[in-house]
C-alpha cells in the first residue's frame, strides 16, 4: 500500500509545480502582481520559439502597440500646434517704420494703442488692406510733439490711446471699394471718405495725421459722446454738450498746445503741420 501511494503524491507534487510555473509565466494582457496590465508579458524572448518562426508575430504585434501610442503623441503634439498657431494667415516679418517715420510705440512705450483697421472693430467689419500688424507709424517731428502730449497727459493722470496714424494709400483704396460695394458712396461725397488720388496730399497717409482718444489711470476711454469714424454731425468736436464737450475740448487742448491741429468735423482726428511732399503706400507690419 506504502508503495503505491508514493507515485500519487509524487504525481501531485508535480501537477502543483507546473501550475506554480504556469501561474509565473506572464500572459498577454494579464494583471501583475500589483493589479498592472504588462504590455511587455508577451515579450519573453525564446530561441525555440524564434527559431518555430512565433517570435516574428510577437514582435509585429509589440511594434504594432508601440506604434499606436507614438501616433497618439504625434496627434496631439499636432493638435496643440495648430490650436495655437495665429488665425489671420502666415506669419510676415516685422518691418522697420518708412524712412523719417518712427514705431510710435516704440518711440512713446506707455502710450496706449487700438489699432482699428488692423482688426475687423471699424466701421467696414473687415482687416483693410495694408495692415498686417496693430502698429502706427508717424513722422519724427509729428512723433516728438506727440510725446510730449503724453507726458503732459501723464502728470494729469490721463493717458492717450492712438486708434490709427500713417495709414497706406491701398488702405484708403479698400475703404473706398467697401463705401461702393455697400452703396455708400455719399461718405467719399461728403469728404467721411478721402478721395483716391495718388497726386493728392492725404494728412494719414503722409504720416503726419494722427486719431487718438484720452484713458484714465484704468484704461477707461473718456466720453467723447460717439465711437471713433462715426459718420455723422454728433462726432463733429464743437457739437456736444456737458461732459462730452468738456472731454473733446481738453484733448483738442492738449493736442494744440504741442502743435498739432484739430478737425472740427471729428474730434479724433488731429493734424500736424510739417508734410511730406507725397503720400505713401508702405506696408504696416
Amino acid at each position: 500500500m506504502r508503495r503505491c501511494c508514493r507515485p500519487k503524491k509524487a504525481a501531485a507534487r508535480t501537477a502543483v509545480s507546473i501550475r506554480k510555473r504556469r501561474t509565473r509565466s506572464p500572459v498577454a494582457g494579464a494583471p501583475n502582481a500589483a493589479g498592472e496590465t504588462s504590455p511587455w508579458a508577451e515579450t519573453r524572448w525564446s530561441p525555440s520559439r524564434d527559431l518555430s518562426g512565433n517570435r516574428h508575430s510577437d514582435v509585429l504585434l509589440l511594434l504594432f502597440k508601440l506604434m499606436r501610442r507614438s501616433f497618439g503623441i504625434v496627434f496631439i503634439i499636432l493638435v496643440t500646434v495648430l490650436w495655437t498657431a495665429p488665425a489671420d494667415g502666415p506669419h510676415r516679418e516685422t518691418n522697420p517704420p518708412p524712412p523719417g517715420f518712427v514705431d510710435v510705440k516704440e518711440f512713446i512705450p506707455d502710450i496706449e494703442l487700438d489699432i482699428r483697421y488692423a482688426t475687423t472693430n471699424n466701421f467696414t467689419g473687415e482687416i483693410l488692406d495694408g495692415y498686417y500688424a496693430p502698429r502706427a507709424f508717424l513722422l519724427k517731428e509729428a512723433a516728438a510733439a506727440l510725446k510730449n502730449v503724453q507726458a503732459s497727459l501723464k502728470k494729469k493722470g490721463y493717458s492717450l490711446k492712438v486708434f490709427d496714424a500713417y495709414r497706406p494709400m491701398r488702405a484708403e483704396a479698400h475703404m473706398n471699394r467697401w463705401a461702393i460695394r455697400n452703396g455708400r458712396a455719399d461718405l467719399v461725397e461728403d469728404g467721411f471718405l478721402p478721395t483716391v488720388n495718388p497726386n493728392k496730399l492725404h494728412s494719414h497717409s503722409c504720416g503726419n495725421a494722427i486719431d487718438v482718444t484720452i484713458v484714465d489711470a484704468r484704461g477707461r476711454e473718456l466720453d467723447m459722446g460717439t465711437d471713433f469714424d462715426y459718420f455723422g454731425k454728433e462726432a463733429w468736436t464743437q457739437n456736444a454738450t456737458g461732459a462730452v464737450l468738456e472731454n473733446r475740448l481738453f484733448l483738442k487742448r492738449e493736442m494744440e498746445q504741442e502743435g498739432f491741429k484739430g478737425y472740427p468735423y471729428e474730434w479724433w482726428h488731429f493734424n500736424f503741420p510739417k508734410t511730406p511732399n507725397k503720400s505713401s503706400d508702405y506696408p504696416i507690419e
